[in-house]
């Protein structure tokens, strides 16, 4: 991985934009690329006036929607073909999760965003359980948040954008840990509070039979 970083700084330096834009946008889509650290890269050469920092903004965030546009469409072409094939829907936990995305799109999409890696798996599954346009909108949203972020840190640490590269790479890991949890804790909550309407109604159901046989006799 290191490797394909250092070759991407080389090709950043001679094509300053186009690179950006590229492996931006397979980052986005599906190829395993430290996105997150080249923008990094990115800011701080913007701070020694390499790049422009707006445009740079722009090409990143622009290419980030693409990719994942690209994968949703993919997914949303192939993916119920493929649940079919592997008969997903018959399985215990697919159609709880395909529910669950569907009922909390927005911060899944928004955060997943940070982290191109669980991006991606996030894009295909938004193709089967999520409409284009909310898809769209949180997508666009999360993409300017993470570029910007990404940018302005490379911007701020200058030339010392590698003794954090290994931080943002945990920061990326944490987010979707904190997102999870998340989930999981209000999943849980509102199975708690179905589970207590359900007993507080069977205990008014059977008050009430009791009093209709106190009646009869």
């Amino acid at each position: 991985m290191s490797s394909i970083f250092s070759s991407l700084l080389s090709y950043l330096l001679l094509y300053k934009y186009l690179t950006l834009f590229v492996a931006v946008f397979f980052a986005a889509f599906i190829v395993p690329i430290p996105a997150n650290n080249l923008l990094l890269a990115v800011g701080t050469f913007a701070s020694q006036g390499y790049f422009s920092f707006g445009l740079s903004l722009v090409v990143a965030t622009v290419a980030n929607i693409l990719g994942d546009v690209t994968g949703y469409l993919l997914a949303y072409k192939i993916g119920p073909k493929i649940i079919k094939r592997f008969h997903l829907k018959e399985s215990k936990y697919f159609p709880k999760f395909e529910r669950g995305l569907a009922r909390y799109a927005g911060v899944t999409i928004f955060f997943s965003r940070f982290y191109t890696t669980v991006g991606s798996l996030v894009n295909f599954l938004a193709g089967v359980s999520v409409s284009f346009g909310k898809f769209l909108a949180f997508d666009t949203l999360g993409n300017f948040t993470s570029t910007l972020l990404f940018l302005t840190l490379g911007w701020l640490i200058g030339g010392q954008w590698d003794v954090i590269s290994d931080f943002v790479s945990t920061f990326g890991v944490a987010i979707i840990v904190i997102v999870a949890l998340i989930l999981v804790i209000r999943f849980l909550f509102k199975k708690n509070q179905s589970a207590k309407t359900a007993t507080a109604k069977t205990a008014t159901g059977g008050g009430r039979d009791s009093g209709g046989a106190r009646k009869q006799k």
